[in-house]
């Protein structure tokens, strides 16, 4: 395949998948604020294969490219050094981030931030322990891939990185309208840290670490605050 050709299908992929997973998410804000589940919204079998074809889609878009699997940040020229970094960053934001949603909450209100999808993914049981920890794989992997390997790594060879690092951060935060305002900040300004640490390691392994260690700190914070989530404002 022609390279011109390569690089306009994995653009236009890119776009494409990129729009409906923001799309998707918008949606699925307004129906968790809408209805209270009585599921794990986290490990049901669908949202499982959903972020399962994620990946595989954010694999083939790579492959259709051409560009080097370096581009896409999957090699490491030091993966110890990216593993610590990596989990480094991910076992120290939980604690100021859980501080900052209770300071926010209680200087502008409620209404700055909707716990909707925190309940919808506290695990209720031990077997939903056991199985949450893995599906934040398949989760932070998948918006890993997509956010940072193929948005900031695959454009930035056509546009340069600081734009493409901008745009996909301010759009990673706006796929997390389900926890309001302050959690769509939040993400974004996240989002804009993995990017800068993708650009700087050009790998994906300490984006994909702190990611996850991040997402499961603020699920355990929560189990530890589950009645003030539970008895918060639905229209927080």
């Amino acid at each position: 395949m022609l390279t011109w050709v390569r690089a306009g299908v994995f653009i236009a992929g890119s776009l494409a998948l990129m729009a409906g997973i923001s799309a998707l998410a918008l949606a699925t804000a307004r129906w968790l604020r809408q209805w209270r589940l009585d599921i794990n919204l986290l490990v049901h079998p669908s949202q499982l294969a959903a972020y399962g074809m994620l990946i595989l889609l954010c694999l083939g878009l790579m492959g259709i490219s051409g560009l080097p699997p370096a581009r896409f940040g999957l090699q490491s020229m030091d993966w110890k050094l990216d593993a610590a970094l990596g989990a480094g960053i991910g076992l120290a934001l939980p604690a100021p981030l859980n501080w900052l949603v209770q300071v926010c909450v209680r200087k502008w209100g409620p209404r700055i931030y909707s716990p909707a999808l925190m309940r919808a993914i506290l695990p209720r049981s031990r077997r939903e322990w056991l199985f949450v920890p893995l599906a934040f794989c398949l989760t932070a992997l998948s918006e890993e891939l997509l956010f940072r390997a193929i948005w900031v790594g695959g454009f930035s060879r056509w546009l340069p990185a600081a734009i493409p690092a901008l745009v996909g951060s301010a759009i990673f935060g706006i796929t997390h309208l389900a926890q309001g305002r302050l959690g769509m900040a939040a993400a974004g300004a996240l989002g804009l840290l993995f990017a800068g640490l993708f650009l700087w390691r050009q790998s994906i392994l300490p984006c994909f670490l702190a990611h996850y260690l991040v997402n499961l700190g603020q699920v355990w914070y929560a189990s530890q605050q589950r009645a003030w989530l539970e008895n918060y404002p639905d229209n927080g």
